[in-house]
């Protein structure tokens, strides 16, 4: 009998309010069978073409998580992210062998971020966690549209399923958009819309070619399905308009991931 498989993974951004530099965090455990993995990735951005990851499975410290705080706390990474809105949950997915659920720690923080030596990163930031006992290759998924704009007094997360069970999940500001239309270049949700085709890329390709490629020895320790999803994450100044009538400017953070 095949012992239960869960993945917890956090992710945590801020975009610097003076320079639109970028910081995101990933934190990761994974447990199944008799493996208890601990992964960790920073990416950073600091300006068009000027993107660096760090990865590893070695040097991971699991972030302070408090119901007002996001703190990580590593040799190279100080990170604080602090509640500006109400969390929000949502069980994107139950079947019988599983389930996907969404928890928005923080929908929008006041977040501080230094790397190393380099200028500290001070803006607005976002801090999510994602939990599934579903595998990679059984989630009703073939493509995933994700993202998330913020602004002062703005907070908007969305989610799109394309598949098998097609689902879409737009909040802005604590209100959920089912009907909202969500892609890549932009979103629609009752009278508001946001242009984001003015992207600056932060990766595309495989996720073993941009994130776990120099980790040869997960290959042999994990089923090839969790790597066969092809990346596409852009950083995006965009407008929140109502109608024509411009609202607000802020930052997007968001993805298209296809699984091949």
């Amino acid at each position: 009998m095949e012992t239960s498989f869960q993945v917890t993974k956090w992710y945590a951004d801020v975009v610097d309010e003076a320079t639109g530099r970028l910081l995101i965090y990933y934190w990761a455990e994974l447990h199944w069978q008799n493996w208890n993995l601990l992964f960790s990735n920073v990416l950073r951005a600091d300006g068009p073409g000027q993107v660096h990851s760090t990865a590893s499975f070695r040097q991971t410290y699991a972030p302070d998580v408090g119901p007002d705080h996001f703190i990580v706390t590593t040799p190279r990474l100080r990170g604080q992210w602090i509640r500006q809105t109400p969390q929000l949950q949502l069980t994107l997915h139950q079947q019988a062998n599983g389930h996907i659920h969404w928890h928005g720690h923080l929908p929008c923080a006041q977040a501080t971020a230094t790397w190393a030596q380099t200028p500290p990163l001070v803006g607005l930031g976002y801090v999510e966690k994602l939990t599934f006992t579903l595998k990679p290759w059984e989630m009703p998924i073939r493509t995933l549209y994700w993202g998330r704009w913020l602004a002062h007094g703005h907070a908007l997360t969305w989610i799109r399923w394309a598949g098998p069970v097609p689902r879409n999940w737009l909040i802005y500001n604590g209100q959920l958009h089912e009907d909202a239309d969500i892609d890549e270049n932009g979103l629609r949700f009752g009278p508001y819309q946001i242009d984001l085709k003015a992207k600056q890329t932060l990766r595309d390709g495989s996720v073993w070619a941009t994130v776990f490629r120099r980790f040869g020895w997960l290959k042999a320790l994990v089923p090839s399905g969790v790597f066969n999803l092809y990346e596409q994450k852009w950083l995006t100044r965009a407008t929140l308009a109502l109608g024509t009538q411009p609202q607000a400017q802020g930052w997007a953070i968001h993805e298209k991931v296809a699984w091949i």
